[in-house]
């Protein structure tokens, strides 16, 4: 079964979390040797390439999209008996799960070790999935839950490799967010 490296694995990561912000912090994360961070303007807001390529369709990539507020204002999402402010992660993923699962280009599922990413609660799985010609990729996307809403982030191997690349591991270790730095960073 494939199980990829954790680092820092928490078992006591709490689901809930606090969103309150409108605006969208910056991701980061360290760049691995070789790669290219690529400006991204679109439904991915962060993306790491080891080509330079702007888009994550074709290559193995880090890459994030972000879920603002009016999204989790759904009451599907609110965590029970919290505050009006309060979300549960497991809420989130359990539904994007379901949905996945479904799909038939999907497969090989695992459920992965709650985790903290920058300091902030965080939910994962790994498959495999399948292009309309049948090339397969991994994919281990995880859900961090912020002040500013749910990010993806998905790691992502290239067409027809089902382990991700090397130069990805400890990669989540990396990633921060800081504060935008005027407004067009967020």
């Amino acid at each position: 079964m494939y199980r990829p490296e954790v680092a820092e694995v928490t078992p006591s990561v709490p689901s809930t979390f606090v969103a309150t912000d409108e605006a969208r912090d910056v991701m980061h994360a360290d760049v691995p040797s070789g790669w290219s961070e690529v400006p991204v303007d679109g439904e991915a807001i962060f993306l790491i390439t080891p080509d330079g390529s702007s888009s994550a369709v074709g290559v193995a990539s880090i890459s994030a999209a972000h879920f603002p507020l009016v999204i989790l204002d759904r009451s599907q999402y609110r965590a029970y008996g919290g505050d009006a402010n309060e979300y549960d992660l497991e809420r989130w993923m359990r539904g994007l799960l379901i949905d996945r699962e479904r799909y038939p280009a999907s497969s090989s599922f695992v459920l992965l070790p709650d985790r903290y990413i920058d300091g902030n609660p965080a939910r994962g799985f790994s498959c495999v999935f399948r292009t309309a010609d049948g090339t397969a990729r991994r994919w281990e996307t995880w859900y961090v839950g912020r002040h500013d809403g749910v990010w993806e982030i998905r790691l992502t191997s290239g067409p027809g490799h089902t382990e991700l690349p090397a130069e990805l591991d400890g990669i989540l270790d990396t990633v921060r967010w800081t504060a935008p730095s005027s407004d067009a960073d967020g």
